[in-house]
């Protein structure tokens, strides 16, 4: 896997979780930011959790009178398990992660942080 990560950029986006690419950061001792952008976000980079982009999407649905089906069609992901569980984020890669933020507006780079923690302190 980590072959086709150096030989292809786009695998980081469109195919390891955002996990694995934590989880790749902390063996080679850089942040995931720095594996994704080559260097640390500035410090005022807010942090959006998870629970609140799942937070987000239930608004988005509710005022938009949309079903879980409809909205995971809107973003390209089918989002029932998500929203039942919002640290299952981390198991999409960028690419879906992008989607997911971008329909609740949300910037995706601004949830890179949450498996980062969970990895350091679990």
């Amino acid at each position: 896997m980590y072959w086709d990560l150096e030989l292809h950029d786009s695998e980081a986006f469109n195919v390891i979780s955002v996990q694995d690419l934590v989880t790749l950061g902390a063996i080679l001792r850089v942040s995931v930011m720095h594996l994704v952008f080559g260097q640390e976000p500035p410090p005022e980079l807010p942090a959006t959790t998870y629970s609140e982009v799942a937070r987000r999407l239930r608004a988005q649905m509710s005022d938009r009178t949309m079903s879980v089906d409809q909205m995971s069609d809107l973003v390209g992901w089918k989002l029932e398990e998500y929203l039942d569980d919002p640290d299952r984020f981390a198991e999409l890669p960028i690419f879906g992660l992008r989607w997911v933020c971008k329909a609740v507006e949300v910037d995706w780079a601004t949830t890179l942080a949450n498996p980062t923690a969970r990895l350091t302190t679990g």
